[in-house]
Protein backbone atom coordinates (compact mmCIF):
# COMPACT_ATOMS: atom_id res chain seq x y z
CA UNK A 1 0.00 0.00 0.00
CA UNK A 2 1.33 3.72 -0.80
CA UNK A 3 1.75 6.32 1.73
CA UNK A 4 -1.42 8.12 0.42
CA UNK A 5 -3.46 5.29 1.08
CA UNK A 6 -2.66 4.83 4.70
CA UNK A 7 -2.95 8.62 5.34
CA UNK A 8 -6.74 8.05 4.13
CA UNK A 9 -7.29 5.23 6.02
CA UNK A 10 -5.91 6.86 9.22
CA UNK A 11 -8.11 9.89 8.40
CA UNK A 12 -11.12 7.35 7.85
CA UNK A 13 -10.63 5.40 11.20
CA UNK A 14 -10.32 8.66 13.40
CA UNK A 15 -13.86 9.93 11.66
CA UNK A 16 -15.28 6.35 12.56
CA UNK A 17 -14.82 7.58 16.19
CA UNK A 18 -17.24 10.55 15.92
CA UNK A 19 -20.65 10.83 17.27
CA UNK A 20 -21.92 11.19 13.97
CA UNK A 21 -20.90 8.33 12.78
CA UNK A 22 -22.43 6.64 15.62
CA UNK A 23 -25.70 8.08 15.39
CA UNK A 24 -25.20 7.25 11.59
CA UNK A 25 -24.54 3.57 12.47
CA UNK A 26 -27.26 3.24 14.91
CA UNK A 27 -29.86 4.37 12.02
CA UNK A 28 -28.27 1.69 9.79
CA UNK A 29 -28.46 -1.32 12.64
CA UNK A 30 -31.97 -0.13 13.13
CA UNK A 31 -32.54 -0.21 9.14
CA UNK A 32 -31.45 -3.85 9.30
CA UNK A 33 -33.41 -4.98 12.02
CA UNK A 34 -31.06 -5.00 14.36
CA UNK A 35 -29.45 -8.53 12.79
CA UNK A 36 -26.37 -9.47 10.40
CA UNK A 37 -27.83 -9.58 7.45
CA UNK A 38 -25.80 -12.55 6.41
CA UNK A 39 -26.05 -15.02 9.05
CA UNK A 40 -29.06 -13.24 11.10
CA UNK A 41 -27.05 -12.75 14.95
CA UNK A 42 -28.09 -10.05 16.77
CA UNK A 43 -24.49 -9.64 18.67
CA UNK A 44 -21.23 -8.25 17.75
CA UNK A 45 -23.14 -5.86 15.12
CA UNK A 46 -20.97 -3.58 12.71
CA UNK A 47 -21.87 -1.45 10.21
CA UNK A 48 -20.07 -2.29 7.00
CA UNK A 49 -19.16 0.36 3.74
CA UNK A 50 -19.91 -1.69 0.73
CA UNK A 51 -17.59 0.66 -0.84
CA UNK A 52 -14.83 3.47 -0.48
CA UNK A 53 -14.95 7.16 -1.44
CA UNK A 54 -12.14 9.56 -1.85
CA UNK A 55 -13.03 13.41 -2.66
CA UNK A 56 -9.86 15.44 -3.33
CA UNK A 57 -7.39 12.59 -2.05
CA UNK A 58 -9.38 12.53 1.17
CA UNK A 59 -11.71 10.06 2.84
CA UNK A 60 -15.63 10.78 2.57
CA UNK A 61 -17.36 11.34 5.69
CA UNK A 62 -18.37 7.69 6.65
CA UNK A 63 -21.73 9.08 8.18
CA UNK A 64 -22.30 10.54 4.43
CA UNK A 65 -23.08 7.85 2.34
CA UNK A 66 -26.00 6.67 0.82
CA UNK A 67 -28.16 4.21 2.70
CA UNK A 68 -27.35 1.84 -0.23
CA UNK A 69 -23.66 1.34 0.36
CA UNK A 70 -23.94 1.00 4.23
CA UNK A 71 -24.81 -2.96 5.29
CA UNK A 72 -24.98 -4.43 8.98
CA UNK A 73 -23.01 -7.72 9.58
CA UNK A 74 -21.86 -9.04 12.79
CA UNK A 75 -18.48 -9.05 13.58
CA UNK A 76 -18.03 -12.49 11.65
CA UNK A 77 -19.26 -11.62 8.80
CA UNK A 78 -17.51 -8.23 8.68
CA UNK A 79 -13.97 -9.79 9.19
CA UNK A 80 -14.88 -12.67 7.04
CA UNK A 81 -16.31 -10.21 4.04
CA UNK A 82 -13.03 -8.54 4.45
CA UNK A 83 -10.83 -11.22 3.74
CA UNK A 84 -12.64 -12.50 0.96
CA UNK A 85 -13.48 -9.82 -0.93
CA UNK A 86 -11.61 -6.32 -1.76
CA UNK A 87 -13.90 -3.11 -0.93
CA UNK A 88 -13.82 -1.48 -3.98
CA UNK A 89 -12.32 2.77 -3.64
CA UNK A 90 -13.66 5.42 -6.02
CA UNK A 91 -12.45 8.48 -6.31
CA UNK A 92 -16.18 10.53 -6.21
CA UNK A 93 -16.40 13.99 -8.06
CA UNK A 94 -20.24 14.15 -7.80
CA UNK A 95 -23.18 13.16 -5.27
CA UNK A 96 -23.89 10.18 -7.19
CA UNK A 97 -21.62 7.02 -6.95
CA UNK A 98 -20.64 4.87 -9.24
CA UNK A 99 -21.03 1.07 -8.88
CA UNK A 100 -21.89 -1.48 -5.45
CA UNK A 101 -19.91 -3.97 -4.52
CA UNK A 102 -20.63 -8.03 -3.62
CA UNK A 103 -24.34 -7.95 -3.38
CA UNK A 104 -25.51 -9.92 0.39
CA UNK A 105 -26.80 -12.83 -1.31
CA UNK A 106 -23.77 -13.21 -3.76
CA UNK A 107 -21.68 -12.86 -0.11
CA UNK A 108 -24.07 -15.62 1.67
CA UNK A 109 -23.37 -18.10 -1.05
CA UNK A 110 -20.04 -17.42 -0.77
CA UNK A 111 -19.81 -17.89 2.87
CA UNK A 112 -21.38 -21.20 3.06
CA UNK A 113 -17.96 -22.58 1.42
CA UNK A 114 -15.94 -21.17 4.44
CA UNK A 115 -15.38 -22.33 8.36
CA UNK A 116 -14.71 -20.00 10.79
Amino acid sequence: MDKNFNMIKEKYYRMLNRPEWFKRREEIIKRDNRCCLVCGSRSDLNVHHRQYHTIDGNPRKPWLYENKYLITLCRGCHSLGHKLFRVPRFNVKKKNCPGMSIPAEEFKRTKQYVKF
